[in-house]
């Protein structure tokens, strides 16, 4: 019989739950590989394309053994234990045959193992030192990747992954991911040169839940040997396969030209005046023209439907402009201020005989100190630079 602290185990089934899928592909990837140790339990669940494994402490426990039980109804169990017997802080789970028992306080369940020869075999991941920074850190730049790679990549599946490479040069970890319509990029300094991290294309998927499974105050690793990647704590990894397409030129294919305006403005500022040019609930998924002077800039919307126009100034804008009409899609552009995290955002676009494809905003003051992010967007009709 071992014994473990209520929470921590809570934890960590919370977060190997999160990599089960309601109706796998095989049987026993509906469930928790799970391993005792003297000292320690270790809970692994698959979706088939990653694995997770996180750890806590435990006790009672004078051999290793292994064993397979149904992941959902485990997770199910340890959320009620948690909601109704608040009382009791530990948890005990004795292993038998055919079964293990788990109690806490007096509640008793029961659930039926399976051998754990029958689980996917783990892949591992053999590289060289690895990219470290703050739990923060990296958590951050994954939730503005993932808010940004959608589904809507127009088929390709490159276009649904987050590439991650090493800058040898820079010392500096990039990590990039869009869809048909933007296109983002963060980059993050490394104190510590890393060796033997090879270029990946990771699945958006094996990251979107990483601030539910990584505690910010912990140094995350991520490693590379190019067909596996580990992101890992002191406590849990996640090791995914990669996607195996080449990742796409998103900065040739925007065709962005040399002749460039940067003009700077507050974050604030852009999104007050993103919600007064949207006046209409109706207004979602429209296209706004970004109307750039020689001094100043501002926001149309015309909405069909509602028979209506509405416009809005940027306050205290500053840079150099080259006058444009940038059709931009409305909620893409506050999607990718809310993504750079800074408290202000320089825009730059080029002109191409008269005409951009593609604007970008660069993270000016970020507020996750650590890292920039530059985010680029598709312009749609009308958009000509004057």
């Amino acid at each position: 019989m071992i014994t473990i602290n209520k929470n921590d185990l809570v934890k960590v089934s919370n977060r190997c739950a999160l990599f089960i899928d309601k109706k796998p592909v095989l049987p026993a990837l509906g469930s928790f590989k799970i391993r005792v140790e003297p000292d320690k339990i270790y809970i692994t669940g698959s979706d088939q394309r990653s694995w997770i494994t996180s750890s806590c402490p435990a006790s009672g426990s004078t051999s290793s053994e292994e064993f397979c039980v149904p992941a959902i109804r485990f997770n199910a169990i340890m959320n009620v234990i948690s909601q109704i017997y608040t009382d009791n802080e530990s948890v005990t789970i004795d292993v038998k045959k055919t079964k293990i028992i788990i109690k806490s306080g007096d509640s008793k369940h029961d659930l039926p193992v399976m051998d754990a020869k029958e689980y996917p075999i783990t892949t591992q991941v053999d590289a060289g030192s690895g990219f470290t920074d703050k739990g923060k850190v990296v958590n951050s730049i994954f939730r503005n990747m993932t808010k940004l790679v959608g589904n809507d990549g127009e088929g390709k599946n490159q276009l649904e992954g987050i590439y991650v490479q090493y800058d040898t040069d820079r010392q500096v970890m990039k990590m990039s991911g869009g869809n048909g319509s933007r296109f983002c990029l963060c980059s993050a300094y490394c104190t510590i040169p890393v060796q033997g991290f090879e270029p990946a294309l990771i699945h958006h998927a094996a990251v979107r839940n990483m601030e539910k499974i990584f505690e910010g105050h912990s140094d995350i690793c991520i490693k590379s040997n190019g067909k596996n990647v580990m992101i890992s704590d002191h406590s849990t990894s996640i090791i995914s396969r990669t996607i195996d397409e080449k990742f796409p030129d998103m900065w040739r294919l925007f065709n962005l030209s040399p002749k460039q305006a940067n003009i700077k403005m507050s974050t604030t500022n852009l999104v007050q005046c993103i919600n007064e040019a949207r006046i209409h609930k109706s207004d979602i998924n429209m296209i706004a023209s970004m109307i750039i002077n020689d001094d100043n800039v501002k926001l149309e919307m015309v909405n069909n439907e509602e028979a209506s126009y509405s416009e809005s100034y940027i306050k205290n804008v500053s840079g150099t402009f080259i006058p444009a009409k940038l059709g931009l899609h409305i909620d893409s552009l506050k999607e990718a201020i809310d993504a750079t995290n800074s408290i202000s955002v320089e825009l730059v676009y080029g002109s191409n005989n008269g005409k951009t494809s593609g604007v970008i905003f660069n993270a000016i003051d970020t507020i996750d100190y650590g890292f920039e992010t530059s985010v680029m967007l598709a312009v749609y009709k009308p958009s000509t630079v004057i």
